[in-house]
Parts: structure tokens; C-alpha cells; sequence
């Protein structure tokens, strides 16, 4: 049941990440580059996990034991996070390759216009048109895989996270 829910749960998340992205490029740059901010920001992909392992301790009996719930939770973000390498490759190397460049110079511009309204030094905006320059150019198959492996890190101790809490606070239905 846990390995049948991960699959469920770390592809609907990674679904609705896909189709996020493809409708927002589809609705033009300010929107693709609106959506990635957003997505940067909000916790969407550890409340969807989460709510799966609430419902896997409520449902599941024998109540599942903590490695049972990190099981869950880890094999989730690992779906997850082929769907999200699929989607930008898709996206940014596959479909349009020019999408990168267009992101990057739309915030680059944004921020340019924050900055000029009193929002930070010229230090700190040539710094920022630095790193916007290193990251141009067509998505490559090195930066997923670095950065899916990075990610993966980072998704196991949200996974600890998301077992622990619902170990200790989730009452079984009885």
C-alpha cells in the first residue's frame, strides 16, 4: 500500500508541476517566470506528500511505523522529482530551448526595475546579471542530474520531517 501511494502521490504532484509549466510558457514569459517563482516559494509538492502520509497513518493498519512513513514520504519526492527533471527538460531543452534566456532576462529586468526604485546597490545588481549570464543557454542533462541529486538531499530530510510529525501527531481512526 505505502509503495502504491508513493507512486500515486509523487506523480499527481509532479502532473500538476508539469501542467503548470506547460500552461504558463504557453501564457507567455511574465507568466512561465510568475509560475517558477511561485512554485519556488510555496511548499505545494511537502503538503501534497504530507497529506498522503496523514492519510496512510489514518488508513493503514497495522498503524505504519516511522520507516514505513519515510519510506512513503522519500519514494514520493523520488517520483516527484523524475516527473520535475522530465518537465524541464521537456520544457527548456526539448520543446523550447530559448525558454532559459527568456526567464532569466525577464527577471533580470524585474529586478533591474526594483533596484532602480531604491531596492539595493549597483554592486548587488552587477552580481545578479553575473549569475543570470553563467546560467543562460539550453538546460543540459549535467544540470538535472546534479540537480536532481542535490534536490534528492534536501527531499529526504523534508521526508524525516514529514515522518516524524506525522508519526507523533496523527491519532489512527479507530
Amino acid at each position: 500500500m505505502t509503495v502504491k501511494l508513493s507512486l500515486i502521490t509523487g506523480l499527481a504532484a509532479g502532473v500538476l508541476y508539469a501542467a503548470g509549466l506547460f500552461i504558463s510558457h504557453r501564457s507567455g514569459t511574465p507568466a512561465l517566470s510568475g509560475f517558477l517563482s511561485a512554485y519556488a516559494m510555496l511548499p505545494l509538492v511537502l503538503l501534497v506528500i504530507g497529506a498522503g502520509a496523514v492519510w496512510l497513518r489514518r488508513r493503514q493498519q497495522p498503524e505504519p511505523d516511522m520507516k514505513e512513513l519515510l519510506k512513503y514520504a522519500f519514494l514520493a519526492y523520488f517520483i516527484f522529482e523524475l516527473c520535475y527533471a522530465f518537465a524541464n527538460l521537456g520544457l527548456f531543452r526539448w520543446a523550447d530551448p530559448t525558454a532559459n534566456d527568456q526567464v532569466l532576462q525577464y527577471l533580470l529586468a524585474e529586478t533591474e526595475r526594483k533596484m532602480k526604485n531604491g531596492q539595493g546597490s549597483a554592486e548587488k545588481l552587477e552580481e545578479i546579471k553575473k549569475m543570470a549570464t553563467a546560467a543562460g543557454g539550453p538546460l543540459g542533462y549535467t544540470q538535472v542530474l546534479i540537480g536532481m541529486g542535490q534536490q534528492l538531499i534536501v527531499d529526504f530530510i523534508k521526508s524525516v520531517f514529514i515522518a516524524t510529525i506525522t508519526k507523533r501527531t496523527i491519532q489512527p481512526r479507530l
